[in-house]
């Protein structure tokens, strides 16, 4: 069960708490945690209050977590990072983005299934570039491991987004690293090594890999 605070009252947040309900609709696919109701509740304040209910995940374990748990080795890895493509591609095909695709976001179940989860900042395909660029101008959406150069610059992006967030992720599955190192407490360095740095082959930070992967 997902409800907004009744302490946040930024347009912003309350514009993307509904959105993800409206992305959650129009998927339907086994790899997508699936929205089971939604709907507005009143507090004690009389404030309308959004929420919406999903599907359980049993035993949900962040997708690099659950492959070093287990030890996976490189093949059982992209297997399970192409279970999510198969999900993000559904989204994709139903005019849908992710927007803040990372291991936190993917989960496995305790049957090794993926369930892909958190919408809240995904956007149409069909548009909304006005409100995206005015967000970026102040913030921007996601975490900053897994955004896209052109996301950083504050550039709304499509599908390649998506794309290169699951790079990133395979990326970590692979070598245990982030492609590109980011620092917390220096975010306007760590978004320049995003936008400029050339991430190392995987098959240089753990030996064993494939050069063409």
């Amino acid at each position: 069960l997902k409800v907004l605070a009744t302490a946040v009252h930024d347009a912003g947040a309350q514009a993307r708490f509904v959105r993800e309900i409206e992305s959650l609709a129009v998927l339907r696919h086994p790899g997508i945690a699936h929205l089971h109701a939604a709907g507005i509740a009143t507090d004690a304040a009389g404030r309308r209050v959004p929420w919406f209910a999903m599907e359980f995940v049993p035993g949900a374990t962040p997708l690099v977590d659950y492959a070093n748990e287990r030890r996976l080795d490189v093949r059982k890895r992209v297997r399970l990072l192409a279970s999510v493509c198969d999900a993000v591609q559904h989204g994709h095909q139903r005019g849908v983005l992710h927007r803040d695709l990372k291991p936190e976001n993917l989960l496995v179940d305790r049957e090794g299934r993926i369930k892909v989860i958190d919408y809240g900042v995904a956007r149409s395909l069909e548009g909304e570039e006005g409100s995206e660029r005015q967000t970026a101008a102040l913030q921007v959406v996601g975490t900053l491991p897994w955004l896209s150069p052109e996301r950083v610059r504050g550039e709304p992006g499509d599908v390649r987004a998506d794309v290169y967030a699951l790079g990133v992720v395979l990326y970590e599955l692979l070598t245990g690293e982030l492609p590109i190192p980011v620092d917390s407490k220096d975010v306007v360095g760590s978004a320049r090594r995003v936008c400029e740095q050339v991430p190392e082959r995987p098959s240089r930070r753990r030996d064993g890999l494939d050069e063409d992967l």
